[in-house]
């Protein structure tokens, strides 16, 4: 079994929050998978990020604006 560290991004109009997961690798038909804090982590950031709740996005992720630019 080996861990290898990712990012997951999570968008909601013009915000995005980027998380530091483990994912676990291995011999099982399932795998990669990851484990249940992870998860429950993914599923906390993304519900905060739903419901404009952005100190809970910041406290568990980094939290980033998006700015549209105009190309010419």
């Amino acid at each position: 079994m080996s861990e290898k560290t990712i990012k997951k991004l999570f968008r909601k109009d013009n915000f995005v929050a980027e998380i530091e997961v483990s994912l676990i690798v291995t011999d099982h038909e399932w795998a990669p998978y990851y484990s249940i804090e992870d998860v429950r982590k993914m599923e906390t950031v993304e519900k905060a990020l739903e419901e404009g709740d952005l100190k809970t996005v910041a406290k568990l992720a980094h939290l980033y604006t998006l700015t549209p630019v105009a190309a010419e």
